[in-house]
Formats: C-alpha cells, sequence, structure tokens
C-alpha cells in the first residue's frame, strides 16, 4: 500500500462479474481476503449469479495490483433467492492481502443528539474518469436518521453531496457505486446500494452493518477480522488458525447405538463452556474441540464451512458427532464448486438428501462435536499429512477418497447405486479434477 491512499481508504476495492452479461461495482476489503459488497453486483436481479468474478483493491500492490479472481460465499446458492438484504460476501481464491489488517467496524461509535449521523461513501461510478487502466474514485457524502428504517436494516440517506459540497447529481451514470463502504468517524457502519429509478435517475439507500451481524453465517465470516468487540456480540469462528490441542481422538459409527453419546446437548454445552471458554472478543485465538484440531489449518475454507454446517446439523439433531453421511449431506448444500460437477453425475439414491436449506453453519456448533465418523477421521489422517506447506486439503479431496475407499454406510449406499471406486475414478479423469491421492500426489485420476 502506498503512502498517499490511507488504510481506511485503501480497503476500497473495484469488483466486476459476468452475471447477465457483465455488471460492476464496489466492495470493502474486510480482513485479508473478504470483500463486502452489494449482492446485486454479483447477481443481477432475476439473473443467474456470476461465475467469474473479479476484484482489485485501492491498496493492492505488487501481485495484488493485478485483477484478482474471488468467488460469492456469503449468502450460498440455496439462499440467494431469500436474501432480504442487498449484500454479498467475496473472498479473494488465490491471494490473500496482508496489507489489510482488522478492521473497525459495527455501529456508529458517537451517534449525535440529533440522530441524523454524518457518514461518507467512496466508490467506482461509470461517470469517473478514468486513470490510465483503471477507473477512478469518486467520494460523497451524507446524512442518515438513525431512528429510521431500523427493523428493515437499512439507512435512508439525505443531503447527498460531492467533495465540491455540490449536490448529488443522480441523473449521472453511478453504475458501480453499488457496495461502497459507508464510513463514520473511521468506522465502517455499512455498504451503500445506489440503484436507477423508474425515471432513470439513481436513489441512494444503506445497509446497516448490524443487522448484517444478525445473520449467524455472515458474523462467523467476519468476526475475526473485527478490531472493536465491545459493542458486538462475542464471535466463536473457527476460520482463524486455532490453538491446536493435542488429545487422543475418537470415532464412532456412522449410526452408533442409541446408549451412544447419550448427554444432553444443554449439559455437554456447559462442559465445554467450562472445559475450554469461549472466546471473549475477536481478538482471542478460539480454542477447537480436540476433534477438529490436529487437522483445522490444513482445511481449506469451503471444507471448513462444511464440516460447519455438518455440526450445525448434528447439533440440532442432538448428536455430538459428524457422520460421513452428515458430511456428505453439508458438502450437497452447500454446492461450492466445483463439486456439483461430480454430485449432479451421481446416480438416483447414490447420496441422501442435502442438509435443509433453512440451517446456516453455525461455528460455534463445532464445540460440540466431538467425534467423526471413521470414515472422515480416516480420511484426514491420510490426506491431511501429505497437504505441503503452500497447500490445503479440499471438499473434493476429501470426498473424493472417501468415496473410493470408505466401507461404512455411505459408500455401501454409493456400491449399491453403481458407484464403485473405478466409477469415482472415472468420472474424475473425466472432469480433469486433480484431486489429492493417499500416496500424497496431486494428481487427475
Amino acid at each position: 500500500m502506498t503512502d498517499a491512499i490511507p488504510e481506511l481508504l485503501g480497503r476500497v476495492t473495484e469488483v466486476w462479474s459476468n452475471t447477465a452479461g457483465g455488471n460492476a461495482g464496489t466492495g470493502y476489503l474486510i480482513g485479508t481476503d473478504l470483500i463486502l459488497t452489494a449482492l446485486h453486483v454479483v447477481r443481477r436481479d432475476g439473473a443467474e449469479p456470476a461465475t467469474e468474478i473479479v476484484v482489485r483493491p485501492l491498496l493492492a500492490a505488487g501481485q495484488m495490483g493485478a485483477l484478482q479472481a474471488a468467488e460469492l460465499v456469503w449468502p450460498t446458492a440455496d439462499r440467494l433467492d431469500d436474501q432480504p438484504l442487498d449484500a454479498a460476501l467475496l473472498r479473494l481464491r488465490n491471494l490473500k492481502c496482508e496489507a489489510a489488517p482488522r478492521i473497525d467496524l459495527g455501529k456508529p461509535k458517537n451517534p449525535p443528539d440529533c440522530l441524523n449521523l454524518p457518514l461518507m461513501a467512496v466508490g467506482f461510478p461509470a461517470f469517473a474518469p478514468k486513470a490510465g487502466d483503471r477507473q477512478d474514485t469518486e467520494q460523497i457524502s451524507g446524512i442518515a436518521p438513525l431512528a429510521s428504517s431500523i427493523v428493515a436494516g437499512k439507512y435512508q440517506i439525505a443531503e447527498l453531496r460531492n467533495t465540491q459540497k455540490l449536490q448529488v447529481d443522480d441523473s449521472l451514470d453511478w453504475h458501480g457505486m453499488s457496495g461502497a463502504p459507508l464510513l463514520s468517524e473511521g468506522r465502517l457502519i455499512g455498504l451503500l446500494v445506489a440503484r436507477k429509478s423508474a425515471n432513470q435517475r439513481y436513489d441512494f439507500s444503506g445497509i446497516r452493518i448490524e443487522k448484517l451481524l444478525e445473520d449467524a453465517a455472515f458474523r462467523a465470516y467476519v468476526g475475526p477480522c473485527i478490531d472493536n468487540g465491545a459493542d458486538l456480540p462475542a464471535f466463536t469462528d473457527m476460520r482463524a488458525k486455532p490453538i491446536v490441542v493435542p488429545a487422543p481422538r475418537t470415532s464412532v459409527p456412522d449410526v452408533p447405538p442409541d446408549d451412544t453419546w447419550d448427554i444432553p446437548a444443554d449439559a455437554f454445552g456447559e462442559l465445554l463452556d467450562h472445559q475450554f471458554g469461549l472466546p471473549a472478543s475477536p481478538l482471542e485465538s478460539p480454542k477447537m474441540p480436540p476433534v477438529l484440531a490436529l487437522y483445522w489449518d490444513r482445511l481449506d475454507r469451503k471444507l471448513q464451512d462444511a464440516f460447519a454446517l455438518a455440526a450445525t446439523q448434528a447439533v440440532g439433531a442432538g448428536k455430538n458427532y459428524i457422520s460421513t453421511t452428515t458430511l456428505f449431506a453439508a458438502l450437497r448444500r452447500l454446492r461450492n464448486a466445483p463439486m456439483p460437477e461430480l454430485l449432479d453425475a451421481m446416480p438416483d439414491g447414490a447420496m441422501g438428501a442435502p442438509v435443509p436449506a433453512h440451517i446456516s453453519p453455525d461455528y460455534a456448533c463445532l464445540y460440540r462435536i466431538t467425534a467423526l465418523s471413521p470414515c472422515v477421521t480416516r480420511s484426514l489422517d491420510n490426506l491431511a499429512p501429505k497437504v505441503g506447506s503452500d497447500a490445503v486439503l479440499s471438499s473434493e479431496d476429501m470426498f473424493v477418497d472417501i468415496a473410493r475407499f470408505g466401507t461404512g454406510k455411505s459408500t455401501i449406499r454409493m456400491r449399491d447405486n453403481g458407484v464403485d471406486p473405478d466409477w469415482i475414478v472415472d468420472k474424475v479423469t473425466t472432469l480433469d479434477w486433480h484431486v489429492l491421492s493417499r500416496d500424497g500426489a496431486q494428481m487427475a485420476y
């Protein structure tokens, strides 16, 4: 990051996607690899979500200065149609921006007595001039009545002015401004949404960050990136590298007998709270339950998401273990690329139902998991040590490994429906997937 760009504004990010033939917007870098933007930037109303997204933060330098591939991680594909707010989280696919530390994020710090909050936004509207091969920025400011649209989680922005303190011209082409950060006293308090109205002029509104934080999955992503935990709920996030607590690992059958793991969920939660202690603020490193502590920093985030969703499903069913069936159900529900290429090729009946759409990953549930199925445990034991220092274990690595070598109920069901190890190898070869094998090689079978 150059000295000419303050860190606060250096997070402002150009966003392009191929939804509905192409779309542009603005985002804001949260932590090292998450970008908050407007959902319609990557999925226009009524269109399919983007399959290609590229971004470029202002603070980017060196390798980060080029356009970087990103992917939509929140909301998940199954929640796109019922997402009430026009907001999304993207994640850089290949790089992390190490120049971006934690950020100040939350409700306004010092609300004025009149409850009219001054705020500003910076984005990349289409009318702004080009600076070389890059779109230039535009800053606008205004006020938001704090007492309006609280339940809806929005800001009604008024008295918009540009940098010359002139009233914003809403007839200009503001396309590209949506997703711009709403900043107040150096704190990210929301994001801007700019939409063209029926009279071809732009309307401006905002989305309150505290409303987004009501969503457990959103909190799980941004929690470890926040630098001000005082006025926010404690965040339980497992994506940060955990404190490794070596301990004996316990595994159970896919469907344990009725007298196994019969500790009531609430009593078990109290036990874990006492024994492990939940982090009091996002600044503290979370302590992982021993069952996953040996592997966590070797799993990619999509696979971590799958384990979190599987844990949420298991705990909701009164269980404190993750079966192979439940992990597969989580992978089917999340459908993170490129998994659908293989999942959709499975014969009818080869797999169980996905985790229901109304269940969202809750990373806190991982504290309540004490065991993994033997197939999942053996896969982790065989693959995790083979991961190099610059790589991580992916969902497709684990799924292919278990589908080939598993012996439990889930793989028996596959075999009964025509999915044997040779079928898996043939499909992976056809798809040209490069997955980790038990001999440690990254290869396409």
